[in-house]
């Protein structure tokens, strides 16, 4: 397994973390700062099991769901940004953005790996993306039919 790898994925973890600690802070509601909280943790979590295979050998597989909605390809715009304004099912399209952007970065670095052990990772790191996508699509879902009842 190559630690180039899954250093590279620990720093992008990081970076959407500070992302999301940043947006929490300029938050203007308290519910987009429980949100943004709840991302937090989410990504402290996956940083915390992307470190755990430094030292060891990497050894899960991740099944991709299969609820994927595709909204988000559908539905949000590349051109996303925080606002400390923004709706709360904004704030979820933009974490919907984010892991469908991660993911895509997998994939290309899937694609292009010679390596079948590290191909396995990334392949297994892009269906976790998935499935927090497919998470948050559906929380983003319940809010935007509710809005139309």
């Amino acid at each position: 397994m190559s630690k180039e790898i899954l250093n590279f994925a620990i720093e992008i973890e990081e970076s959407i973390k500070k992302f999301y600690e940043d947006a929490k802070e300029k938050s203007k509601d308290d519910i987009l700062k429980d949100f943004f909280n709840s991302m937090i943790i989410s990504k402290k979590k996956y940083e915390r099991f992307l470190n755990s295979y430094k030292d060891r050998p990497y050894s899960l597989k991740v099944a991709k769901t299969d609820r994927d909605f595709g909204v988000t390809e559908e539905v949000v715009s590349d051109d996303i940004e925080f606002s400390p304004n923004m709706e709360f099912k904004d704030a979820v399209a933009l974490a919907m953005k984010k892991e469908q952007q991660l993911m895509d970065t997998y994939k290309v670095l899937m694609e292009e790996e010679e390596d079948l052990s590290n191909k396995d990772m990334l392949r297994d790191m892009a269906n976790a993306c998935s499935n927090r996508k497919a998470s948050l699509e559906e929380i983003y879902n319940n809010i935007a039919f509710n809005e139309v009842w």
